[in-house]
């Protein structure tokens, strides 16, 4: 049974190439935005309360900004060796970049129906 990928708004896909009946590879048509949690650990906020500052739930930002804060330090111990071309991880910036580049500025998507996997961006 081949599975199949279908160009919607929810995922706009560009060079949909099927590998296999079970494995396609695809691009966005368009490199994705970070999210406002990732904008504020790049610094473009300069404080929580201009992350999203619509949302009702402050109590809600504030705790999904403290659990991305606590995945990019626990994380970021753990990745003190050489990672690719990118060099060293060093710091929690230096992780959100190398996260952001993989989710949002990805060259190839694959996916078998049930997992989307990235592949990292050549020119970083």
């Amino acid at each position: 049974m081949r599975i199949g990928l279908d160009d919607s708004d929810a995922l706009p896909a560009k060079n949909i190439i099927y590998l296999n009946d079970q494995l396609i590879r695809f691009q966005f048509k368009q490199a994705r935005q970070p999210s406002p949690y990732q904008e504020f650990f790049t610094g473009i906020y300069s404080s929580p309360s201009q992350v999203l500052p619509k949302a009702p739930n402050r109590e809600a930002i504030e705790s999904n900004l403290n659990s991305l804060a606590h995945m990019l330090e626990v994380h970021c111990r753990i990745c003190e060796e050489p990672f690719g071309e990118r060099g060293v991880i060093e710091s929690r910036l230096d992780l959100l970049l190398l996260q952001i580049d993989h989710f949002c500025r990805t060259d190839y998507l694959y996916t078998n129906g049930q997992a989307i996997v990235s592949g990292l961006p050549k020119a970083i």
